[in-house]
């Protein structure tokens, strides 16, 4: 996304006083051209595992103070200079009780009971509640560029907690949990795909990753269906905006839609790694799916218009609210380059074995199958 003369200025002169009132001011103003308000005390429910750590690092760089809530069981000792308090969401919240935080960031609630708990506790506590959603709320995407009024979820069983079955469900009715504890109050952000460092999904990390390791590649369709994420440290950089300017509503965190096909990802790809061996296979879908490879469960991260379907438009959606409101995209390739440097600075067990995508052995097995069909 290019930076146009009147934001050159801003920045300009943002740099120019961030200069006089120290290296935490001045690392402020990288991105969005303007001096952080006040410094925030903020409380994360969570912060250790992947998005959490990113914006605990923001707010830090931004000058603010952190206290993390978490069970201490996830890379505990990560950030040791940062406040931790030891609890449970699910019935041990007593090391928040009798303290206040000026906002609270939700990273880790999945639970509408647990969520809850929290809410009730920190609403008089807290000025403003930031929760953590996702796009897996929405109903259906049949609709091109969709936005924050899309049809939301229903639950099917309303005794359920059964996250794995009901994840969408239960995000809806935890949104709606933040909203009545906290009218007026409170920030939904739903991401995307969240891509970047630190990713133990590997979902968007398999197309960079596999393109690096070069030979005979198998992709879908022919290059020009339309990939759609959030870069991790994009997200954590909105998420601080918003509680430093009081921004309230709903909002779909995603790079603009219909910017950036597969293929621009492979190439990217190819280009960033210095591959010189690749050999790209542009296969039909139907062919993929005759033997058994489907789109999001072995292809993460993709998921193609046609034929048209429930999941049309899943990398299609708006998010011209949260840009309106201030929220930037890096360049796909920096995303892509850094989640190389990260993904070889992993120890060898991990990078044996991506967590996301083909296996060396199926890809092999249906480009054979391709070959054998066009021979």
């Amino acid at each position: 996304m290019g930076i146009g003369r009147r934001e050159f200025v801003q920045m300009g002169l943002a740099g120019a006083l961030a200069a006089s009132s120290g290296p935490a001011v001045a690392a402020a103003t990288r991105l969005y051209g303007e001096i952080p308000a006040r410094p925030l005390k903020i409380l994360i429910l969570g912060g250790t595992r992947f998005i959490g750590p990113h914006m605990v690092r923001e707010a830090l760089n931004r000058g603010h103070t952190i206290t993390l809530f978490n069970r201490g069981k996830t890379n505990p000792g990560l950030f040791s200079d940062v406040e931790t308090l030891i609890g449970d969401r699910d019935g041990n919240l007593q090391a928040l009780e009798g303290r206040r935080w000026d906002v609270v960031i939700d990273t880790s609630g999945y639970l509408p009971r647990l969520v809850g708990d929290s809410a009730r506790l920190l609403a008089e506590v807290v000025d403003h509640y930031l929760f953590i959603s996702t796009m897996a709320v929405y109903s259906s995407f049949t609709t091109r560029f969709m936005d924050e009024t899309g049809p939301l979820k229903i639950m099917e069983d309303t005794a359920s907690e059964e996250i794995k079955k009901y994840y969408g469900e239960l995000k809806v009715q935890c949104e709606q949990v933040v909203q009545e504890t906290l009218p007026e109050r409170n920030t939904i952000i739903r991401p995307g795909i969240i891509a970047g460092p630190g990713d133990h999904t590997d979902r968007l990390n398999y197309w960079p990753v596999r393109v690096s390791r070069g030979g005979r590649m198998l992709a879908p369709g022919d290059g020009s269906d339309f990939m759609q994420w959030v870069d991790v440290r994009d997200l954590a950089q909105f998420v601080i905006r918003c509680l430093e300017r009081n921004i309230t509503g709903i909002y779909n965190a995603v790079r603009p839609a219909a910017a950036y096909t597969i293929g621009d990802m492979i190439e990217d790809s190819r280009v960033i790694s210095g591959v010189k061996d690749l050999e790209v296979k542009w296969i039909p879908l139907a062919f993929l799916q005759k033997h058994g490879v489907e789109p999001w469960d072995d292809l993460p991260a993709y998921m193609p218009p046609s034929p048209p379907g429930e999941f049309s438009h899943m990398f299609a959606i708006s998010s011209v609210a949260a840009f309106a409101k201030g929220m930037r995209a890096r360049a796909a390739t920096e995303t892509i380059a850094d989640i190389l440097a990260w993904w070889q600075a992993q120890p060898e067990d991990r990078r044996k074995s991506l967590r996301a995508g083909l296996s060396v052995e199926k890809e092999s097995e249906v480009l054979a199958a391709w070959a054998k069909e066009n021979s």
